[in-house]
């Protein structure tokens, strides 16, 4: 019953004390970014900071989650909602939620 209509797929995250590079998965920190790509502002321009990004070509996952590729999510830290927007949580003005689905091995900080 209630157990089979609750269940969820989850995935534990393990923090490493290692430096992590621009293609690691992290929380914050210098994120992956290609110069074709405009990089996420907030409303007023400024850059938005990366809270976090997966590397899926290093993880081990499972459907619906991608194979390849490289989520990330930005939030404006200056803002005390980080971005959200009540009234229309689809309108990214103030955070972004962005899919690289080929990572560039090449690029350097």
């Amino acid at each position: 019953g209630i157990k089979r209509l609750s269940k969820q797929d989850n995935y534990l995250i393990k923090y490493l004390d290692e430096e992590p590079d621009i293609f690691d998965s992290k929380f914050g920190g210098i994120p992956y970014w290609t110069t074709d790509k405009e990089y996420p502002k907030n409303s007023e321009g400024e850059k938005l900071s990366l809270l976090a990004q997966i590397n899926f070509d290093k993880c081990d996952v499972e459907e619906p989650l991608q194979k390849n590729g490289l989520l990330q999510f930005f939030i404006d830290g200056g803002d005390d909602l980080m971005g959200v927007n009540y009234d229309d949580q689809t309108i990214q003005n103030n955070f972004r939620v962005v899919y690289h689905e080929k990572i560039d091995y090449n690029i350097t900080k």
